[in-house]
């Protein structure tokens, strides 16, 4: 009975499995199709992660933000802050700041960057920095990310 059960079940679970990986495979491919057109759409539009940040920012008004000074001036120039932002780091969930002026090493500690804005690149967590390291350029579009205000003071920032 056994052997008989399993032979029955071996075809529907192959074709499970069929369709599962077929579904994942499309999934995958809408998502990276998706991406691909946000980067193409704002390939040269250099304040598009800017306004992303601002606007959740604005839109997240459950949770208080520490503005890094690097990224202040260009928020200003896109409007007034929301009355969720901060001078006090101590009382903020998250501090914003431009990728390009983190530290070396934070984009190779894990979870560290709790969300960046902007379009969606392949790794933009492990690669905003090395650009600048090893070609002596700041990325074109710097992505501003969020960060715990203890990993900020952990990694200098504060």
């Amino acid at each position: 009975m056994g052997y008989a059960h399993a032979a029955l079940f071996y075809p529907v679970f192959r074709k499970g499995f069929s369709i599962l990986v077929f579904s994942a495979i499309i999934l995958t491919a809408v998502m990276e199709l998706n991406d691909a057109i946000g980067i193409r759409l704002h390939a040269h539009d250099y304040n598009y992660p800017v306004r992303c940040a601002l606007e959740h920012m604005r839109r997240d008004s459950s949770h208080k933000y520490f503005v890094h000074e690097k990224i202040r001036p260009k928020l200003l120039e896109h409007g007034d802050l929301p009355p969720n932002v901060t001078d006090d780091p101590d009382g903020a969930d998250f501090v914003l700041a431009f990728a390009p002026y983190l530290p070396n090493d934070i984009e190779n500690s894990p979870f560290i960057i709790k969300r960046w804005f902007g379009t969606r690149e392949v790794n933009l967590r492990y690669y905003s920095i090395w650009q600048q390291d090893v070609w002596g350029m700041e990325r074109d579009k710097p992505n501003p990310i969020l960060i715990l205000p203890k990993d900020a003071r952990r990694y200098g920032l504060l």
